[in-house]
C-alpha cells in the first residue's frame, strides 16, 4: 500500500457527518471493574484486580499470592503511619504506595535479602502521613 493510500484512509477516517465539537469520547470500560479515575480510588477499594492491572499481569496464576501480597501491603501501610483503615482512606496517595508496596513485593520474593530497603516514593508517601513517630 502506498503512503498516499495510507494517507487518504486516515483522512476518511475522520470524515463525518458530525459537527464540529461535537464529537463524543470513546467510553472507557474497563473489564476488571477498575475505575477510570484513579483519584477516587481508597485503600479498602483496592483489589486483586487492580494490583494485576498494576502490575500488568494477564494470568490468574498468582491470584492468591497477589491476595496476600495486597492484605500485606495495606498491614505495612496502616503499621507505618500509625493511621485506622477509614484514615487511610482519606488520603489520595495512599493507594499508589499500596500498589508500589504490592510490585516490590511480587518482583522481591526470594528468600534472603542483603537490605532492608523500602522503595524511596513509597517510604515519602508515607512518611507525610505518618502518625506512628518514634
Amino acid at each position: 500500500m502506498a503512503v498516499d493510500e495510507v494517507n487518504e484512509n486516515i483522512v476518511d477516517d475522520t470524515n463525518t457527518n458530525e459537527e464540529p465539537g461535537s464529537e463524543t469520547p470513546a467510553a472507557e470500560t474497563p473489564a476488571d471493574d477498575t475505575p477510570v479515575d484513579d483519584t477516587s480510588v481508597t485503600v479498602s477499594d483496592l483489589t486483586v484486580a487492580m494490583v494485576k492491572n498494576y502490575l500488568r499481569i494477564d494470568t490468574t496464576a498468582d491470584d492468591s499470592l497477589l491476595a496476600m501480597i495486597l492484605a500485606a501491603a495495606k498491614r505495612y501501610c496502616k503499621s507505618y503511619t500509625g493511621l485506622t483503615d477509614e484514615e487511610l482512606d482519606l488520603c489520595e496517595d495512599i493507594p499508589l504506595a499500596v500498589l508500589a508496596l504490592c510490585a516490590d513485593m511480587y518482583e522481591l520474593r526470594q528468600a534472603t535479602t542483603t537490605s532492608l530497603q523500602v522503595n524511596p516514593t513509597t517510604l515519602q508517601i508515607l512518611s507525610q502521613h505518618s502518625v506512628a513517630l518514634l
